[in-house]
């Protein structure tokens, strides 16, 4: 739909009153799509966007913190300089869109889809994004610090310099995902995450922890070293570990 920016400024703002007052629509299921609208440097916290579609649409250095947007569609959008802190993304899509330093701390994003996106210097620190998918996407200079990355699939990426400290990312997978230069100092993984991983010769870490069945294991100076410039990439950690008291 063809719209002005005034109007659908105005259109998102009722929508959003409306739900707030009488919370019979849910989710709402407004499937209208919006398409070639510029709202860069407009202030739209808490806006409710569930549901909606929108293509070719500019949000650049907008506010869209604590704003909804469960199961909304993104397509050739841009968010550069955005403002999403403490936004609900559940079930998200952005596709061929741009959230170049883009500030998504704490966001609830359980099954988003972030595919061909850029997403370089932006801050998802401390976010939720379990099952989130981030697949042939530019994410180098991102952080990930303290974020909930389990099953998280960064597949094919390319994660330069991105830091995921303190991570959790059980299960994540990195198939073909370029690693280099990034920091995973704190983060806790799987065996199998760095699988197929690409560049881990340079990636930066002063230890992590590694999912086993019956305890995280650390791995720390040498140790970290050998394992991520031999087995890592094959998905085995094929280290001794210390022996557990039988179980009473």
């Amino acid at each position: 739909m063809n719209i002005s920016t005034e109007e659908l400024v105005e259109r998102l703002r009722s929508r959003t009153a409306s739900n707030q007052v009488g919370k019979a629509q849910g989710e709402n299921r407004e499937r209208i799509a919006y398409e070639g609208v510029d709202l860069s440097d407009i202030t739209l916290t808490g806006i409710n966007l569930n549901g909606v579609t929108m293509r070719d649409v500019h949000f650049k250095r907008c506010d869209l913190s604590q704003s909804t947007m469960r199961g909304a569609s993104f397509e050739r959008c841009t968010f550069e300089g955005a403002n999403l802190s403490l936004a609900n993304m559940r079930r998200a899509r952005f596709n061929d869109s741009a959230l170049v330093g883009a500030t998504l701390y704490r966001i609830r994003a359980f099954g988003a889809a972030f595919s061909a996106v850029d997403i370089r210097q932006a801050d998802f620190s401390e976010a939720q994004l379990r099952k989130a998918s981030f697949i042939r996407s530019k994410v180098a200079g991102a952080s990930f610090t303290r974020a909930n990355l389990s099953l998280v699939d960064f597949s094919e990426s390319l994660l330069g310099g991105a830091d995921f400290s303190h991570a959790s990312m059980r299960h994540a997978q990195f198939r073909g995902a370029d690693l280099g230069e990034a920091c995973f100092t704190g983060a806790l993984i799987s065996p199998t995450s760095l699988r197929d991983a690409r560049n881990l010769e340079s990636l930066r870490a002063e230890w992590v922890l590694v999912e086993m069945p019956r305890l995280d294991f650390q791995l720390r100076g040498e140790e970290l070293e050998r394992w991520l410039t031999g087995e890592a990439v094959t998905g085995v950690l094929g280290l001794l570990l210390p022996e557990l008291p039988a179980a009473p």
